[in-house]
């Protein structure tokens, strides 16, 4: 018994020491695992840092503004020296701030939060900061998710584009203008024609062709004088080419005439283009046919001038003709006279046969009027039936005397009014400048009562004044 104890002590003994020896081995094999991984972690810790260190020297001297924001609240975690060069701001009062602070349009950085949520990087994205000094800028940013400093961030590179945006701009502005000068050019109303320094035409537009009747084709290599209407003497064109050589422009009206034959009134604006060296390279013509305008002013102021139912100059414009001859007779030292004349018996040709058969009879002796005297002399009707002449270059009475006689035979003769016959006759009165008066008013005062003073002695006859 006691052999065999032993023999079961030293079993056990032996059990017990190899499961010590099997849990000493696995112990140390573990620790020398520990020991392995503990230094591969160091060493990738060394390595992240190294990493992170190489990172960050990358990012600082990187050649663009780079920003870095934190995802959750856009709140800036670094800034580049690009970028505090940039945004105008110095690094440690950039910190903190939110980035949107430096939008000019903060809804943008909404745009780029949702893109970067749904795409997660965002490339060449078009916006406008704005620096800490309110100078505004044209960028293309880049961002994308990163960990910075163990945690989430977001990567902003930014690139300056504001020059590309503005010549960017400027060539859709020359073309958007090349376009509306292109359209202006087609549709504007007025023609318009461009030649070469030879004065050549090697451009022209519709309206030039509604105005003269010349087609672009027919017009194109020909010379402007194919307008000529030969009313402008020669003294005139080369007053035009001087004034436009000289000046680089010229206006003015003319006559020319279109294609058919048919004189027209055209209003032109014509400019000399010159390139960087002063020369002429071109001649711009901006033509209006201002026929139509012409002949209306021409109307209206005939309306003004004249009297409506006989066509004769009105009281006004008699005035203005009488003060012209008053400073030429000063001047030549030479005599003129008026006529004051007023009807007898219109009166009653209104009372008896009416305002028609009336407006007639005027209208019968003012053309009577203007048959008997010269082209040179004014016939004007005063209103009612009173009319003036003018008569110029007069030497004594005998000539004054003869033409009166000669007006009270003719307005003495009947005058027909539609089945009737009406008879009148007129009383003159007669000023002669300067031996009557030497101003207007007392001309026409002089006139008028020796006028009536026939009148009142018998009508029909004429009478020089005082």
């Amino acid at each position: 018994m006691t052999q065999e104890l032993l023999h079961y002590t030293l079993f056990g003994f032996f059990v017990i020491a190899g499961t010590l020896s099997v849990i000493a081995i696995s112990f140390y094999r573990l620790n020398k695992k520990l020991d392995y991984e503990i230094s591969e972690h160091a060493k990738l810790t060394e390595s992240l840092q190294a990493s992170e260190k190489s990172y960050q020297i990358l990012i600082d001297n990187a050649p663009c503004p780079v920003v870095i924001t934190s995802p959750s609240d856009d709140l800036i975690l670094y800034v580049n020296p690009q970028a505090v060069l940039k945004l105008e701001i110095f690094q440690n009062h950039a910190v903190g701030k939110k980035f949107v602070e430096f939008y000019v349009n903060p809804a943008e950085n909404d745009k780029l939060k949702f893109l970067q949520k749904t795409q997660g990087s965002v490339r060449d994205f078009e916006t406008q900061l704005i620096t800490t000094t309110s100078h505004k800028f044209w960028t293309r940013v880049s961002s994308s998710e990163i960990i910075y400093k163990n945690q989430p961030a977001f990567f902003y590179a930014i690139l300056d584009i504001t020059d590309i945006k503005e010549k960017t701009f400027q060539l859709e502005e020359a073309n958007r203008s090349y376009l509306l000068s292109e359209a202006v050019f087609r549709n504007t109303t007025e023609g318009i024609m461009i030649t070469n320094k030879s004065a050549e035409i090697i451009s022209v537009n519709p309206s030039f062709t509604e105005i003269s009747g010349f087609t672009e084709k027919e017009a194109i290599g020909k010379n402007p004088h194919i307008l000529k209407s030969g009313l402008q003497d020669r003294e005139f064109y080369n007053e035009l080419w001087q004034k436009l050589n000289d000046d680089g422009q010229w206006k003015g009206e003319f006559h020319n005439k279109r294609k058919n034959g048919e004189i027209f009134i055209q209003e032109s604006s014509i400019n000399a283009v010159k390139d960087k060296n002063g020369e002429i390279t071109n001649y711009i013509a901006i033509i209006s046919d201002i026929s139509a305008r012409k002949k209306a002013e021409e109307e209206i102021e005939h309306m003004a001038t004249h009297d409506n139912l006989t066509g004769l100059p009105n009281r006004l414009l008699f005035q203005d003709r009488l003060d012209v001859a008053i400073k030429t007779a000063h001047r030549e030292k030479s005599k003129f006279a008026i006529m004051f004349m007023d009807l007898d018996g219109f009166k009653n040709i209104n009372d008896s046969l009416g305002h028609n058969a009336g407006d007639l009879v005027l209208k019968n002796v003012a053309y009577q009027l203007k048959t008997i005297v010269r082209e040179s002399d004014t016939v004007s009707r005063m209103g009612g039936d009173e009319f003036i002449l003018l008569l110029q270059g007069i030497h004594d009475r005998n000539g004054m005397v003869r033409l009166a006689e000669k007006i009270i035979a003719a307005l003495n003769n009947p005058i027909k009014v539609d089945s009737t016959e009406a008879q009148i006759g007129c009383s003159i009165g007669i000023a002669i400048y300067p031996e009557h008066g030497d101003n207007v008013n007392e001309l026409l005062k002089q006139a008028d009562i020796a006028m009536y003073a026939i009148k009142e002695s018998g009508k029909n006859n004429y009478k020089f004044a005082n």
